[in-house]
């Protein structure tokens, strides 16, 4: 697929560690630093819980609440099964909310472990590719009203057209191998050589990252603008 005469965009969304680019600016990537989706990323898998006003990790706080009840009995300690069915059915809420922050944290520490993983196999197959640590991810005009519906959730969302230095550093990449699951280490391989492969079995979702420089042509408030 030629990527040569493409046009680019980016959709930049205001947070953490997100710089404001504007229309003239000339940027560049690095790898010195982390982009924004990396950096969020590491920020995410410090899951910190509060037991009597200490912050302790969620496994440990886990441990905490399912060994005893309210009253300090140990579970073990209930000869009484309904009376452990009450407890229990008491603390639902509670083991609820643990178990929301619990899925959460798996899934964010599944894909750090994939970004690893993919970072790994990029660098044996080629290091000249873009790294999902370092780069920016751009689209192309076909693909833009996908990615605007995705993040059309924060109103300050704007889209900047680019004019990429080198465009040969473009990578096309499968979005749809880009999952966090239990997957054994091997699977996750198998699966970062394929994205890096630039094989697309499913057009429903494509990636573009880039390394290098870029100029800021325009800058739109909604995809209507341009």
């Amino acid at each position: 697929m030629t990527l040569r005469n493409k046009t680019y965009y980016h959709i930049q969304r205001p947070g953490i560690n997100r710089n404001i680019w504007n229309k003239g600016d000339c940027l560049q990537t690095s790898r010195m630093r982390y982009n924004a989706f990396y950096s969020g990323l590491l920020r995410d898998t410090v899951g910190k819980a509060d037991a009597n006003g200490e912050p302790i990790g969620l496994i440990k706080f886990s441990n905490l609440i399912f060994d005893k009840d309210k009253n300090g009995n140990t579970i073990d300690q209930y000869n009484d099964y309904e009376s452990l069915f009450y407890e229990l059915q008491d603390n639902s809420l509670e083991y609820e909310d643990l178990a929301q922050r619990l899925h959460w944290a798996l899934l964010q520490y599944l894909k750090w472990i994939r970004e690893e993983i993919f970072e790994s196999v990029r660098t044996e197959i080629d290091n000249k590719l873009p790294s999902r640590k370092h780069c920016i991810w751009v689209c192309t005009e076909g693909d833009l009203q996908k990615w605007w519906d995705l993040f059309k959730n924060n109103a300050d969302n704007k889209i900047v057209e680019l004019k990429l230095d080198n465009k040969n550093q473009v990578h096309l990449g499968d979005g749809t191998l880009i999952e966090a699951d239990t997957f054994s280490i091997e699977e996750y391989k198998s699966i970062a050589k394929k994205y890096w492969s630039g094989k697309i079995d499913s057009f429903e979702e494509v990636e573009y990252s880039y390394e290098g420089e870029f100029k800021i042509i325009n800058k739109f408030n909604d995809i209507k603008d341009i």
